[in-house]
Order: C-alpha cells, then structure tokens, then sequence
C-alpha cells in the first residue's frame, strides 16, 4: 500500500493511535516516550515567530469585509481587528493551558514567554497595514495572556523569572 498515513484523516490517525494505545502497551510506551519528546522541546524563539507571523499575515481586507455596517448592527474596525488577533491567538493560549494541564509547568513557562515577546514584536516591527488598525491590541492582548499564566496554580514560582524575562525582552511594558 503506498504511503496510508499520507492518504487518512486526522480523525483516522487519532482512532487507529487509540486502538493501539488500548491494545499494545509496548506501544504505549513509544506513543507516550514520543508525546513527551515533542511536548518537552519548547522554542520560545520559534513560538515568538509563529505569534508574530500568524498576527503580521492577518489580512486587512478581510477587517474591512467583517467590520461596518450588518444585518444584527454594526462593528467598527478596531473591535474587528480585536476580534481577529484573538482569533488568531486562541490555538497559542490553548497550547498554553494544554501544557498547564500536563503539569509541564517550564514548557508553559517557555510557551507563554514566546507568546508574549511575538506580541511585543507585532506591536513593534510589524508593517502591514492590518498593524495601523490594531494600535495597542498587542499589548492588551499581553496583558490578558501574562495575567492568565500568572493566575495558574504552580506557575508562581516562575514569577521572577517570567518578570525578568518581560524586563529584558518586553521593557516598555515591563510594570
């Protein structure tokens, strides 16, 4: 059979990893040994990239499309544009609380840092024109993330060094 794994769904794959996962603990091990070796190499570099790309690439014309004047009211160009940058971050804070809920409480660490210094990228470096309708989106959007890891059970012993991180990465909006 040529290549099946390229050829099923994801819903496919997860159903024939949990028809495993039940019937093969030598296969468990490796699905579990691999789960962790995946989860545990965090970049925060890399998440700060994909942050700053996936909010840099948001189409200003698709702003205009979904802001103005609807059939159930209106909404305005800059609620748009926060409706859309959290779009945008709702699969990062996700992985965030993922890794929270795992008890990998450094590769969360890790993760929210690299969320946080993506935003402060956009606000900073970002050019395209979606940027001029999302004047200080960026950093209400660091404040809610910053202020949501904080609240989690465990992560205050990382408190220091996520402020020092946010000090030297982030320092006009080190408080």
């Amino acid at each position: 059979m040529k290549d099946i794994l390229a050829n099923i769904t994801s819903d496919q794959a997860v159903y024939i990893l949990k028809v495993l996962w039940e019937k093969r603990s030598d296969v468990r091990e490796i699905i579990v040994h691999e789960a962790e070796r995946l989860l545990g190499s965090v970049d925060l570099d890399e998440i700060a990239e994909d942050v700053f790309f996936a909010l840099e690439s948001i189409d200003v014309h698709e702003l205009w499309d979904r802001s103005g004047s609807h059939s159930d009211g209106y909404t305005s160009p800059e609620d748009m544009a926060m409706e859309m940058v959290e779009e945008e971050l709702d699969s990062f804070s996700d992985q965030i609380v993922r890794y929270h809920n795992l008890g990998l409480h450094d590769e969360e660490k890790l993760y929210c840092m690299g969320v946080l210094k993506g935003l402060y990228r956009f606000e900073k470096e970002a050019k395209s024109e979606f940027r001029n309708w999302a004047s200080d989106i960026a950093g209400e959007c660091f404040d809610f993330v910053h202020k949501a890891w904080q609240k989690q059970k465990g992560n205050e012993r990382f408190a220091g060094e996520m402020g020092e991180f946010i000090k030297v990465t982030c320092p006009e909006w080190a408080r």
